[in-house]
């Protein structure tokens, strides 16, 4: 929980001190919104459980007026729950995958489009102001975008038109492009889906997938996302995909990804995101152990799409398992410390 003020961060858990307190869990869980209107269970996961970053979905979205509305509502929540301002992240990419759609928003290119265009460059400028105005309007502060995996013509529907294309030097400098671009206009981006997914098997929306790639090709594929890192890209997310050449776990629960190659390889220092962790991919537990794992593997926020019921489920299993020791007050703060980083940057601490 963060205080106020001049003050940087109020106490994170120490040792055994406080961590029945399920608002000290709030802070690392992505919780999303039932509707277009501020819900009793999104005020309680506030008030109860810190939660204080929220995903945003056309469902939430329909009408300009109210999404705004319930954008502001859930912030003056969060800040007099003494959370600071709301997080809230969505997926505006572009293409088949914007949240926020016509007639209210403007449509914005897909990343196909922006690749394929005789002009990239411009397109993407164009690809980038548009999702910044337009988000700027409901201030939201965390785009989960770009996606920075290599895709072809003959990859499965999961990055239909989502992919900057094969080559991984051209991805690497439209993602750093992009990325800047956003962050001069004070939003965070996020890298998506480490270690790169274009060569996936299966739809992890509905299965574990898997990708067979060799060292060489691996290193094509994680081009783009050392170079965002280089650019100083805020977060990444990963995704419930297995790389038989790094690890026999899906990326989600891989400490050798999350940690080994992510941060110490790459050197990448800000917050790490899982992907949905409601998605059939993620396998066949409960959502809550799901999270725990992927906490223990390093990653930092923990999302939940759908349900607000697994989001207290998640906390209430996280604080459980700082009371056995099964993760430890140091890697608490660690993230805590990362995940503060983020929302002073983008001017989120009041």
């Amino acid at each position: 929980m963060f205080l106020t003020g001049n003050s940087h961060m109020k106490r994170i858990v120490s040792g055994t001190r406080g961590i029945n307190n399920l608002r000290d869990f709030g802070k690392y869980v992505i919780a999303p919104l039932a509707g277009q209107k501020l819900d009793d269970t999104a005020l309680e996961l506030i008030h109860d459980y810190g939660v204080s970053s929220f995903i945003l979905f056309k469902r939430n979205l329909v009408d300009l007026s109210e999404a705004k509305e319930l954008c502001d509502r859930i912030d003056t929540a969060c800040i007099k729950a003494g959370l600071g301002h709301a997080l809230f992240a969505i997926d505006q990419e572009g293409g088949p995958v914007q949240r926020l759609v016509v007639p209210d928003y403007p449509k914005i290119p897909s990343n196909k489009q922006v690749s394929l265009d005789r002009n990239p460059w411009q397109q993407l400028f164009r690809q980038a102001s548009l999702a910044v105005s337009t988000l700027k309007i409901l201030g939201i502060k965390l785009n989960l975008a770009p996606v920075l995996d290599l895709a072809d013509d003959s990859c499965n529907d999961v990055l239909f038109d989502r992919s900057y294309g094969i080559d991984a030097n051209k991805t690497a400098l439209l993602g750093s492009i992009y990325l800047s671009l956003l962050t001069q206009s004070g939003i965070a981006t996020c890298a998506k889906h480490f270690p790169g997914i274009g060569a996936v098997r299966h739809d992890p929306h509905k299965e574990t997938g898997w990708v067979s790639l060799d060292s060489d090709q691996l290193k094509m594929h994680l081009l783009p996302f050392a170079v965002a890192i280089r650019s100083g890209v805020p977060a990444i997310m990963t995704s419930h995909v297995v790389f038989k050449v790094l690890d026999s776990l899906p990326v989600t629960y891989s400490y050798l990804i999350a940690h080994d190659l992510l941060r110490e390889k790459l050197g990448f220092k800000g917050v790490l995101i899982t992907d949905d962790l409601e998605m059939k991919g993620a396998g066949e537990e409960s959502v809550a152990s799901a999270a725990v794992k992927a906490f223990k593997a390093g990653h930092d926020l923990l999302l939940i799409c759908q349900s607000q019921n697994e989001v207290k489920e998640t906390i209430s299993l996280l604080s459980e398992s700082v009371s056995s020791r099964e993760i430890s007050s140091d890697r608490l703060e660690i993230s805590s410390k990362r995940i503060f980083a983020l929302k002073s940057k983008f001017g989120l601490i009041t």
